[in-house]
């Protein structure tokens, strides 16, 4: 892909609503706290067009999709009240203008270059 090229695209990368915070964890997530330990959020989640949008590339990002939260503890071992990063997946993806109010991140994978 290159910059300048025109191309089109139904699905790209928004922002996913889901964060953790020590005391205020959801069901769903003390449960998966529970079982292994860790929790997994993510950062970057897929929308779907019913449409192709078309646009053009303007640049190349590599971006944070999801992160692992551990639990934090002290040297004893006792649990502390915030969580620590532990790992995070990282995905390049292109920067797509298709008009003036901003950019859509779109993966390698979901763009198609017309002409």
């Amino acid at each position: 892909m290159k910059l300048g090229q025109l191309v089109r695209f139904r699905k790209c990368l928004v922002k996913g609503h889901e964060g953790a915070s020590f005391n205020y964890l959801t069901p769903e997530q003390e449960k998966e706290l529970e079982d292994t330990c860790q929790l997994r959020i993510k950062k970057l989640v897929e929308q779907e067009f019913e449409e192709y949008k078309s646009g053009i590339v303007v640049g190349k990002r590599r971006v944070g999709i999801d992160r692992v939260l551990e639990e934090s503890h002290d040297m004893e071992g006792n649990s502390l009240e915030y969580f620590f990063v532990s790992d995070m997946n990282f995905e390049t993806v292109f920067l797509v203008a298709c008009d003036l109010r901003g950019l859509y991140k779109v993966k390698d994978s979901d763009l198609e270059v017309i002409g």
